[in-house]
């Protein structure tokens, strides 16, 4: 993934936390404590990963892009996946 080829780091999956298959569990039934470490995890790498990116993506003229085009539409977009699409 992302973190691995530029922070040298594999994150724990959800596999990992929630488990798979059969013996799988939702999120809200994982211990909080590992819940809590396993979220922040996430949060830290994705700080990470964009201060890493973020120079790159400058470089070649995309920052732009995604803070006037793509970022103004993730409300928009999680307000239709929560309401559904008709």
């Amino acid at each position: 993934g992302l973190s691995e080829k530029w922070l040298g780091h594999a994150p724990a999956s959800k596999k990992e936390l929630a488990g798979s298959g059969k013996s799988a569990v939702g999120f809200d039934q994982v211990d909080i404590e590992r819940a809590t470490a396993y979220a922040a995890g996430q949060a830290d790498i994705t700080l990470r990963l964009w201060q890493v990116l973020k120079p790159r993506l400058a470089a070649k003229g995309l920052v732009s892009v995604y803070e006037r085009l793509e970022r103004p539409l993730v409300p928009v977009l999680a307000r239709m996946e929560q309401r559904g699409i008709s």
